[in-house]
């Protein structure tokens, strides 16, 4: 079970659908995903695996994974390896990792963004999934363990599906879904 909370936000807000094949009517788009830790415990973690939908179809967030610029908004490093994270427009996917693992002391919170992409023309729900390796003494003093060596996916127990802004709260992995609305003429 996840360990840590996410809230994703958008910009613009709500995302708008680019006009269709028409690059001057093409609306660029900003995905935050705010990552931050609950409770009142240390919480270590090792990975952070966003998978977006990439394609022409409804449900999709974009056609132009390899315009997607990805970072780590400015986030103090308290304790453990300065996060590192890669973008795999084949895969889709948006890795934020510590090797020798992070720390989220209790209400720290990171930031993660997906940048500078085309939003898809089609209108409808998109979901993105959140999976993370996190683990370790809950109350996070003691030694930091080795990254279970279980790929991300094999332990994400649960999701959870959104409305248009809403809040996970609670744990778990993730899927979030909201709608594309028209473009604006």
């Amino acid at each position: 079970m996840a360990a840590l909370s996410y809230e994703i936000l958008t910009d613009p807000v709500p995302l708008q659908t680019s006009g269709s094949d028409d690059a001057q009517t093409s609306v660029a788009g900003t995905v935050y995903i705010v990552v931050s830790n609950p409770t009142t415990h240390w919480v270590p973690w090792y990975q952070i695996e966003v998978v977006l939908p990439c394609g022409k179809e409804a449900g999709d967030l974009t056609d132009r994974p390899d315009m997607i610029k990805t970072g780590i908004e400015p986030y103090a490093v308290r304790f453990g390896d300065v996060p590192k994270d890669e973008w795999d427009a084949g895969t889709r996917t948006f890795t934020v990792s510590a090797a020798l693992g992070g720390l989220f002391t209790p209400g720290d919170s990171m930031v993660l963004s997906l940048d500078g992409f085309p939003v898809s023309d089609k209108e409808g729900l998109v979901r993105l999934t959140v999976n993370e390796i996190s683990g370790g003494d809950p109350g996070g003093r003691g030694a930091h363990p080795p990254p279970d060596p279980e790929p991300a996916e094999a332990r994400a127990e649960g999701t959870a599906q959104l409305p248009p802004g809403g809040s996970p709260g609670g744990r778990g992995a993730r899927t979030w879904s909201w709608c594309g609305t028209a473009p604006t003429p």
